[in-house]
């Protein structure tokens, strides 16, 4: 959960209108197929483009699906070992620990 997390109620907001890809796969119980593939790779190269825009130190490591968070709007955010990134559009940020 969020407060787990070390993270307030806003931020808790901010984690539903996202799922992970784990998540993702546990719902549909399958596979992405491979077209979904290229377009989470594609997403996961521009959110680290973006991130190297602003200046963001890329150190993070994305060790499982769970690291991947997609958002409703199709953007995809990295959430790997000790990452700091914020929704796309909302300019809030939530930490992972």
């Amino acid at each position: 959960t969020a407060h787990a997390l070390g993270c307030g109620g806003q931020a808790a907001a901010m984690l539903r209108e996202a799922l992970s890809l784990e998540e993702i796969l546990k719902l549909y119980n399958q596979p992405i197929n491979e077209e979904q593939a290229w377009a989470v790779c594609y997403q996961c190269c521009r959110s680290l483009r973006s991130g190297v825009r602003r200046g963001e130190s890329l150190t993070c490591r994305v060790e499982r699906p769970g690291d991947i968070r997609i958002w409703r709007d199709g953007t995809v955010t990295l959430n790997g070992s000790g990452a700091t990134r914020s929704s796309p559009g909302a300019g809030k940020t939530v930490a992972r620990s």
